[in-house]
């Protein structure tokens, strides 16, 4: 028996680091619309792949993920028509310049958090007080 349980703890703990991998790269500045779709679309193929009562449920929840996140539908659109995919079209109302625009979207909010982290700084009560009279 705990060699059983030390195969099933050798195998959560693969699956925990490969996820844990992919979210940093997820969390990476500078990814290009295509590759992070790609990272997205291999997690949710590899969760896919679990078997058993807990695969079904992780089925569920993924599909339910993805019903509600529309968005990922329309970035996964414009990713295929950026790298040239096949019988890829471009989301209504999205023209190939807008779409051009998205080569390097965020799919996270990391990089806008970071974002709002870096203004928060510059927009301190200290700086927006810099008047002639309080210099």
């Amino acid at each position: 028996m705990s060699k059983i349980r030390k195969n099933i703890k050798c195998l959560i703990n693969q699956w925990i680091e490969l996820y844990n991998r992919d979210i940093k790269k997820l969390k990476s500045s500078n990814l290009p619309l295509f590759d992070a779709t790609k990272i997205v679309n291999e997690i949710i193929l590899n969760m896919e792949k679990v078997s058993g009562n807990n695969g079904k449920i992780i089925k569920e929840k993924v599909s339910d993920l993805i019903h509600k996140n529309g968005g990922f539908k329309i970035l996964k659109q414009i990713s295929d028509v950026l790298s040239g995919k096949k019988e890829s079209f471009l989301p209504l109302n999205f023209t190939p310049t807008m779409s051009t625009c998205m080569k390097y979207a965020p799919i996270t909010s990391v990089n806008i958090e970071r974002s709002f982290s870096t203004y928060k700084m510059i927009l301190t009560e200290k700086r927006t007080n810099m008047t002639p009279q309080n210099m």
